[in-house]
């Protein structure tokens, strides 16, 4: 602990005395201090909220972090792991939930945007660092995704969350939008030779279309019926919350900055005083829940930079007290920010 306290304070020293110089040293520490409180000498991420869990997504997040920050030992270090622990499903879907208590696999379901965010990851190390095995591992995963992780529905190729568990009684299917990451999607149908890549992105992009007749954004669980009418998805809370949160994150990343879809989380992001609002009821509008965590401030101040004030735009520290999913999705905005937002970006 008293490390990470170290890098901290070492990052509040260098960007208040150099400020022009410290940018590109300052990405490195926060890069740092957030594989220090997260990844395991082993290549585990940790989600200590959540009774220090290892999940897929997790394990995607950190690779695709460390691709963007170049560390390929770090990385292999993660995937190693993930290969080991996670990849155990006859189909080479990777298991979601890790447990460190039972030192083992405590769900065997997969979760499909742990499957796309891992994929997507060896795509963009493969690529960076030329490495065939992460290309071939890459396209495994991505096709094992589209054989079992995929229903015809209404017309459209949907992602399902899990292999098994979703199903309607009517032949529909429930539906989670954030796991559609629309940049790697836009990436696999460039990669690889199945033009099902393509008609993914479309159907994400078209369903979170059609659930804004409502003026709203995208609730986090959906019912997608036959006859292609949504609805809340049963045995699920119908709010928009912490998975939603990602959509606009996906959006920006793809290079759709006016998708509606952003100005609606916009709006909803607006009232930001008392906390960040991450759990809205769908239906009323509501706040349910707010939070104080700093990490999730990153995103709408990006959403705001380029709707409202294109110019500089400086997220957030990075803080290690905070909990693994706000420290993630504020690394993650820093990529998007530099990598499509250049005008938003630190210098």
């Amino acid at each position: 602990m008293r490390s990470l306290l170290l890098w901290s304070l070492i990052g509040v020293f260098v960007t208040a005395s150099c400020p022009g110089v410290a940018r590109a040293d300052q990405t490195d520490m926060q890069w740092a201090l957030w594989r220090e409180a997260y990844v395991t000498a082993e290549g585990r991420v940790i989600d200590v909220p959540n009774g220090g869990v290892s999940h897929s997504e997790g394990q995607g997040y950190a690779m695709l972090l460390a691709v963007a920050h170049a560390d390929p030992s770090t990385f292999a270090r993660v995937w190693n792991w993930t290969r080991a622990n996670l990849q155990v499903r006859e189909d080479g879907l990777l298991a979601w939930r890790w447990d460190p208590g039972r030192r083992g696999v405590t769900d065997r379901n997969n979760a499909t945007d742990g499957d796309i965010l891992v994929a997507w990851a060896l795509l963009r190390a493969g690529r960076a660092w030329n490495d065939a095995d992460y290309r071939e591992a890459s396209a495994r995963l991505a096709q094992s995704t589209l054989d079992h992780a995929t229903a015809d529905v209404s017309g459209r190729i949907v992602l399902l969350p899990g292999v098994q568990g979703f199903s309607l009684p009517d032949g529909g299917t429930v539906i989670n939008l954030s796991y559609w990451i629309f940049p790697a999607l836009q990436d696999f149908k460039t990669a690889f030779d199945d033009d099902r890549w393509g008609r993914v992105l479309d159907s994400g992009l078209a369903l979170i279309d059609q659930t804004g007749t409502a003026g709203r954004p995208p609730p986090d669980w959906i019912a997608l019926h036959p006859d292609g009418r949504l609805g809340p998805a049963p045995d699920q809370p119908d709010v928009i919350g912490y998975n939603a949160y990602r959509i606009p994150l996906y959006l920006l990343w793809a290079g759709f900055p006016k998708d509606p879809a952003i100005q609606r989380f916009d709006a909803l992001w607006g009232d930001r005083a008392d906390g960040m609002p991450m759990v809205v009821d769908a239906v009323s509008g509501k706040v349910v829940e707010r939070s104080l965590d700093v990490g999730y401030l990153g995103l709408p101040d990006l959403v705001s930079c380029i709707l409202d004030s294109p110019g500089f735009s400086d997220p957030p520290a990075l803080r290690a007290a905070e909990p693994y999913y706000p420290s993630t999705l504020l690394m993650l905005t820093r990529i998007v920010q530099r990598e499509r937002y250049p005008t938003c970006a630190p210098l």
